[in-house]
């Protein structure tokens, strides 16, 4: 199938990216060949991309050569509504995934009736769709789910005792920061990923270096599918390790830390990690049976595909346009403000840097200046030494 994936941006390494970087891995690994749309495309996740050599289109700076697909599988409404409405794309299958309940631009489109399906990445997330009005049976679950790489990545048995931690956040609270120190007190070794601190991609073989993982949303997975023991905690607090216990109550707020009501301060975060260290260890194991069943991404995929091979009904696209008259205007005027304020923030940011390597100039001169003051203080110390020497030489010969 010729598949066209949509997404807003793709710029850091953080949770709509990735998951168009795994879809689209999966996707293609399935036979399929994939177009990915966005408005923004920069490092450090291009680098992913370009290595992959997948095709991604930048919708600001050019348009899509190809405009028939097999499917569109799209997240965040206003680039699916650009591909459709500005673009003109067509596709008889159209799949809407919404990441969340909290940012606007992944609330599904108006007309998600009208479209194949509409997944939902949690239980919280298909309940509130629900209340919405969203129509039941366009409705499916499909969580963050996890590469086979993740799966069959040979790991060295779980240690006895913790000697290294990874956090994995954009958004590290207060507390979780100085359990940090508690822990590096305690000679753990913790590495923190994420905005402001170590920013790479995390892999099954980064992972692996580490003996406990605390983190929300798609980390949980990647190492719930390890069978390395996670603590389920960021800035909506958490439950800490997932166990038999929370498993499900956490899967239903899709691993965020929600639904516990649950904020612990900085020594209860480090006691919990310690003293329960050894009891994740023994549900990490069974628990990565149940990520196998649930979170395998090849697996989830190839569900939807037989869904939509079932349905037989087509979308129709042209009804959708007549209803919706004038959305173009609205997409492109959205576009084009997005168009603009990236380029001032381009603008902005080159001046800030030209400001920067001012200042370093700046900083260089003053050194050379001193250094220079340096050296004919000491030119001048030596010559003062040198009259002196001679002056103390010529009173020796006229008294002598």
């Amino acid at each position: 199938m010729k598949i066209l994936l949509t997404t807003h941006h793709l710029k850091d390494f953080a949770g709509s990216e990735l998951n168009t970087y795994d879809l689209a891995l999966q996707l293609r690994a399935m036979g399929h060949k994939l177009t990915i749309a966005t408005f923004q495309y920069q490092d450090p996740i291009r680098s992913l991309f370009e290595k992959e050599k997948l095709d991604v289109v930048n919708l600001l700076e050019k348009k899509l050569s190809n405009k028939k697909y097999d499917l569109i599988w799209a997240q965040h409404f206003i680039v699916l509504n650009y591909v459709l409405f500005v673009e003109g794309v067509s596709a008889p299958k159209v799949v809407y995934r919404s990441l969340s309940n909290y940012e606007p631009l992944e609330y599904p489109p108006s007309y998600t009736k009208e479209l194949s399906l509409c997944l939902a990445i949690s239980k919280e997330n298909k309940d509130f769709l629900l209340k919405e009005g969203f129509e039941k049976s366009k409705i499916v679950i499909f969580p963050n789910s996890v590469r086979e790489e993740f799966f069959t990545n040979k790991q060295k048995a779980n240690k006895e005792k913790i000697t290294s931690i990874m956090i994995a956040s954009n958004h590290i609270p207060t507390e979780l920061l100085k359990a940090v120190n508690l822990l590096r007190k305690k000679r753990i070794k913790v590495d923190i990923y994420g905005l402001g601190h170590k920013f790479e991609h995390i892999t099954p073989s980064l992972l692996g270096k580490y003996d406990v993982v605390v983190s929300i949303g798609r980390t949980v997975q990647y190492a719930l599918a390890m069978g390395k023991p996670i603590f389920c905690y960021d800035r909506f607090g958490g439950p800490g390790y997932i166990t038999n216990k929370n498993f499900e109550a956490a899967e239903k707020y899709n691993f965020s830390g929600r639904g516990f009501d649950r904020i612990m301060d900085h020594s209860e975060i480090t006691s919990e990690i310690i003293n329960n260290y050894s009891k994740a260890i023994k549900y990490s194991k069974g628990l990565k049976d149940v990520c196998q069943d649930k979170f395998s991404l090849q697996r989830n995929a190839s569900q939807i595909f037989n869904r939509l091979e079932k349905s037989g009904s087509n979308v129709d696209l042209l009804a959708i346009k007549k209803q919706l008259t004038g959305i173009h205007k609205i997409t492109e005027i959205y576009a084009s403000e997005l168009r603009r304020s990236i380029e001032r923030d381009k603008y902005i940011q080159k001046k800030e840097q030209d400001i920067s390597e001012f200042k370093v100039r700046i900083k260089r001169q003053e050194k050379a200046i001193k250094d220079q003051s340096k050296i004919i203080n000491q030119l001048k110390e030596r010559i003062a030494s040198t009259i002196e020497g001679r002056i103390i030489n010529l009173k020796r010969k006229v008294f002598n």
